[in-house]
């Protein structure tokens, strides 16, 4: 049986620090969901985090665990903030699906996109194989005391722009279902990728419309393949 993940997470800081590794587990803190706000916006590198949110906090405490790791050892780590993060194999039943899924799932069923509050929030939705590239050259590179970044695209989108880019892609025409505002949520969001650019050479390659056009070509496969949930 797969042990859970703190407890996979504690095996790995003991690991590194009886020097099993050569290198410290980074911190994937994923900046969505309404879960962590910066102060100032936009979130750069200069923004101080106020989660307001117990999920948002879990998030910020792995961070530091990591920077704790270097600063008592020597340990390098690399802490990468996901923004939004989509692509194939995401379920779009799971309560921790995000929206492109969601989205993506209701166009291809023919009913309503159901969008919470009037729509005019905005988000940076990231493609997986962008922060793929991301993670794996922070996997690689040497760097220069512990990183802090954000893994995004570096632009936003209104979730009423999303169901219609939904919709240019489904090739159909999309209604919108409006449904109350979820506490907590925050309203805009985007990524200041400037450190993972100079720390990492990070440059986004994939933008929204081609990452949903890869992520309904999977969610069709699977479809005809019987295996797509939902």
């Amino acid at each position: 049986m797969k042990a859970p993940a703190d407890q996979r997470g504690r095996r790995a800081f003991s690991a590194v620090v009886r020097g099993k590794l050569s290198r410290g587990p980074s911190a994937h803190i994923e900046a969505n969901k309404g879960t962590l706000q910066f102060l100032p916006p936009p979130r750069d590198r200069e923004a101080h985090a106020q989660p307001i949110a117990p999920h948002g906090v879990s998030k910020l405490a792995a961070e530091q665990y990591c920077m704790g790791l270097n600063a008592v050892y020597g340990i390098e780590v690399a802490a990468l903030r996901y923004f939004n993060v989509f692509g194939s194999r995401q379920d779009p039943n799971s309560q921790y699906s995000g929206v492109i899924p969601k989205f993506l799932s209701q166009a291809l069923d023919g009913v309503p996109l159901v969008v919470f509050g009037d729509g005019t929030q905005s988000r940076d939705f990231t493609y997986v194989d962008n922060v793929a590239t991301a993670t794996l050259s922070a996997s690689e590179h040497r760097l220069d005391g512990p990183l802090i970044c954000n893994v995004g695209c570096g632009s936003s989108h209104t979730v009423f722009a999303l169901a219609e880019a939904v919709g240019r892609v489904a090739k159909r025409p999309v209604r919108i279902e409006y449904v109350a505002a979820r506490p907590g949520d925050v309203l805009h969001s985007f990524a200041d990728i400037t450190v993972a650019r100079e720390a990492l050479g990070y440059d986004p390659t994939v933008g929204l419309e081609e990452g949903l056009e890869s992520t309904l070509d999977w969610m069709l496969a699977q479809r005809r393949a019987g295996q797509c949930p939902g």
